[in-house]
């Protein structure tokens, strides 16, 4: 494990311990766990189930597998869980896993993994979808993203589908931004592409450019 990796993994385990549902998703009030919860049913709504380009893909999700990198202490898993028939949820950080356990206990379909995204310990061409979201934006450098990418096309099935979001505005916050929480590489929208096609992928779109959110949705040729 690089020391980057090793940094990241004890940030994490640290804001897990400090205030999760905070350092998860900040937007929302983390002290109320139904306005939390919702926040992660409202995102999947925004993100997977309403979005057209991933359309006909759904109709049949009861037989695929999908794999969730950062997934946190599960605020999206559960709705993945409820339309997937086996979700991977993976997080670098042990601490969010052990909370992810027990907030979705009553789930039968979730496999855990704690793991960087960058070696992950599956079969290759065995998911059939992948999400991130708020994950790849808090990366301390670029090559960080280019290794989870080139793992996401080992594992992705062709034809498989894959959605994730990175930075593709600036993260400011001074000389000593490296060792804030919320610091993270931004890429344009020509550099993302760039990347993609060196993987491999076929793209299918990138939303977002020059903003936080830059989507990111691509295929396996």
């Amino acid at each position: 494990m690089n020391i980057l990796r090793i940094f990241q993994k004890i940030k994490w385990e640290a804001l897990a311990k400090l205030n999760p549902n905070y350092y998860v998703f900040s937007e929302e009030d983390s002290r109320d766990k139904e306005k939390y919860r919702q926040s992660g049913k409202r995102d999947f709504e925004r993100y997977i189930s309403s979005d057209r380009e991933l359309g006909n893909f759904f109709k049949n999700s009861r037989e695929k597998i999908c794999l969730e990198l950062g997934c946190g202490n599960g605020r999206m898993t559960e709705f993945l869980a409820g339309v997937f028939k086996l979700v991977w949820a993976i997080d670098i950080s042990s601490e969010m896993i052990k909370l992810a356990k027990k907030r979705l206990s009553r789930f039968n379909n979730i496999e855990y993994l704690i793991n960087s995204g960058e070696e992950i310990d599956l079969d290759d061409n065995s998911i059939d979808f992948i999400f991130s979201y708020a994950v790849l934006q808090h990366l301390p450098n670029k090559k960080m993203v280019k290794n989870i990418l080139k793992e996401f096309y080992r594992i992705i099935k062709k034809n498989g589908l894959i959605k994730i979001q990175v930075r593709g505005k600036e993260s400011y916050g001074g000389v000593f931004r490296f060792l804030k929480w919320y610091y993270g590489v931004s890429f344009s929208g020509k550099e993302v592409r760039n990347i993609l096609n060196k993987v491999g992928f076929e793209i299918i779109s990138i939303t977002g450019e020059g903003t936080k959110l830059l989507w990111l949705v691509m295929t396996k040729k």
